[in-house]
């Protein structure tokens, strides 16, 4: 697992999919102090998209 940054409350990273993720991504509530959750790279199109029809002139 990488975390490749964060901004505010948003971390993000990248992992592989494997039995020991479970057990990394559990690290992440430690080191952040909050509970974490992920989401696929396919739900992170479908809020941009979200977000993009609801821009000002659309």
């Amino acid at each position: 697992m990488r975390i490749i940054g964060s901004k505010n409350r948003l971390v993000y990273g990248v992992y592989r999919r494997h039995m020991k993720t479970i057990g990394y991504l559990g690290q992440i509530d430690r080191l952040f102090g909050a509970p974490a959750t992920t989401r696929s790279w396919n739900t992170i199109l479908s809020v941009l998209r979200i977000l993009k029809s609801h821009e000002p002139g659309k």
